[in-house]
């Protein structure tokens, strides 16, 4: 009579991670969404963030950006790492990941959403990404960092990308995290900088071209809004600007567009 292997445990998991990355972190992700959504279940994988962040950065520069399965995975822990992290229901401990980590962690991540046109990797990417938004103390230098580092010039050419299936989730993605992104007049010069104030125009005047979602819709006139402030302030001539008066155009045709415009 044969034996059932053993459940494999957390810890198992991120052992496994160390030795052997692809594996491990198909393995970590599992562990993770199988995982009771219990306090108690949180509380280990709070307890394992700092070592899981800790072999991240290692492991996932041993990927091949091309294999989805386990891109996709790396993701997803991040993802539950930080949810663990932040959550207040959880034990008072409190969780401190070396800036340097989350820097690597962060420029894996970008290098995969350039690379990718996997449209479920492209979103798993982008969520890991948004995901860091929350993770304190370091939630600020994660969004000035993706704004130096090249980031955010590299996801607006994600939002423009053809992809071979249905991107509407993706897209929504994408235009959730630049929404969030721009909370400050540096990073709203950033998405400026990099023409994302003219590209978001067209989401929002011609949704149904698009397979725009009215979620996207509202993150994408979030964004114009923040770069219409933006421009009256560091145009000298704002009145007789074109590119502000195209964006006030958009924002007021947007915000009169019927339910049945968008992609469900």
């Amino acid at each position: 009579m044969g034996c059932s292997s053993a459940k494999p445990t957390l810890v198992n998991a991120v052992e496994e991670v160390e030795a052997n990355p692809s594996a491990g972190l198909a393995r970590l992700f599992k562990v993770m969404e199988q995982a009771p959504s219990d306090s108690k279940a949180l509380e280990k994988i709070k307890d394992e963030a700092p070592h899981m962040f800790e072999l991240l950065p290692k492991a996932m520069q041993s990927l091949n950006g091309k294999t989805p399965k386990t891109v996709k995975a790396a993701c997803g822990v991040i993802v539950y790492c930080v949810k663990a992290c932040n959550d207040p229901s959880l034990s008072d401990n409190s969780v401190v990941i070396p800036w340097e980590v989350i820097q690597q962690i962060q420029k894996c991540l970008v290098d995969w959403l350039g690379e990718s046109r996997d449209v479920e990797v492209v979103n798993a990417v982008t969520l890991a990404l948004t995901s860091l938004f929350w993770l304190e103390p370091h939630a600020t230098q994660c969004k000035r960092e993706l704004g130096r580092s090249g980031g955010i010039r590299v996801a607006l050419k994600a939002l423009q990308a053809k992809y071979d299936t249905t991107s509407t989730r993706t897209l929504e993605s994408i235009a959730l995290m630049l929404s969030l992104f721009a909370d400050s007049g540096e990073n709203v010069s950033t998405i400026i900088a990099h023409g994302g104030h003219l590209g978001l125009i067209h989401f929002v005047e011609e949704p149904q071209a698009h397979d725009v979602s009215k979620d996207m819709h509202g993150h994408c006139i979030t964004v114009l809004q923040a770069c219409l402030a933006q421009g009256r302030k560091i145009e000298d001539q704002p009145q007789s600007c074109q590119w502000l008066t195209d964006i006030q155009k958009a924002i007021k045709s947007g915000s009169l567009m019927p339910k049945t415009v968008f992609k469900h």
